[in-house]
């Protein structure tokens, strides 16, 4: 009798066991998705909000250049009288030069370079009374990597010109990069050909770094390229993909007023780093 008690217990208590940690087991895997989909929530919110606060900032240089292009000095179309003026404004600046182009086409700048933009379309925009900004762009006379804001010149309810800020390559990456997820995540901004035009990495921006066209001669590349296919084509929502051997989810959105896309990545394996001690203690408390 004493035998057949024993070994009931016994047999009740491996029952227990078994049932704790299959429920121990389930509680993990339900605990990883939540995890995982509160992570990929959290990527698209915050691609959206760093998209606004990019938006903000670009709104900035304008508003600084729709000032500018408000004094008389600059309305005035004289090159002399105007590069006077700017001179001693560029320092009070974010940019590395300013210029004027007329209707024409044809600018300057305070640094003393002189070129024809009358074929750039934030240039056209900009002499149609649009506020435009280029892409991240090789500068045709000095090769420099540059990005230009440009806002119209009115004088008299008539444009007669535009203002153009000069900022080096670099300048939308430093507005980005505050931006990200965790400690090992980070954001990043393409254009609508998947050229990165802002990211940590800058040699990635210098460089004009776009995988979908790499891809060809770097097979290493197609995850980044396939990744960088789909937020082109979705411009906003949530993706994964593999980067010089991380696992990263992405969340993307576009920034408003750009034909741009903002991206922030998290490491998955940030993500995932508080289920080993969550499956420690689900264990231990089934013991």
């Amino acid at each position: 009798m004493k035998n057949i008690r024993t070994k009931l217990i016994v047999y009740f208590s491996v029952i227990v066991l078994l049932s704790s940690l299959i429920v121990g087991f389930i509680s993990i895997s339900y605990s990883s998705r939540s995890l995982t989909s509160e992570a990929e929530k959290s990527l698209v919110q915050m691609a959206r909000e760093g998209a606004e606060i990019t938006v903000g900032r670009i709104a900035t240089q304008i508003k600084t250049l729709e000032i500018i292009a408000g004094l008389e000095e600059i309305k005035s179309m004289d090159w002399t009288i105007q590069k006077k003026v700017l001179d001693e404004i560029l320092n009070r600046t974010d940019f590395i030069a300013l210029g004027v182009v007329g209707l024409d086409g044809l600018a300057y700048y305070t640094d003393d370079l002189v070129e024809n933009l009358a074929e750039r379309d934030h240039i056209v925009s900009a002499l149609n009374g649009i506020p435009s900004i280029s892409d991240v762009i090789p500068n045709g006379m000095s090769g420099e990597i540059i990005m230009r804001y440009v806002v119209p010149i009115e004088s008299n309810g008539q444009i007669v010109g535009a203002l153009i800020g000069r900022s080096d390559g670099e300048s939308l990456s430093l507005i980005t990069d505050d931006i990200g997820y965790g400690d090992k995540g980070y954001s990043y901004v393409i254009n609508n050909k998947g050229t990165v035009i802002a990211h940590p990495n800058r040699d990635m921006v210098l460089n004009l770094f776009n995988p979908i066209f790499e891809r060809d001669t770097d097979t290493s590349l197609e995850s980044v390229a396939a990744i960088f296919e789909k937020i082109l084509d979705e411009r906003e929502g949530l993706g994964n993909y593999t980067y010089e051997g991380k696992d990263l989810y992405a969340g993307y959105a576009p920034i408003e007023g750009t034909e741009w896309i903002l991206v922030i990545t998290a490491n998955v394996e940030e993500v995932l780093a508080a289920i080993p001690s969550m499956r420690n203690s689900i264990i231990f408390a089934a013991i």
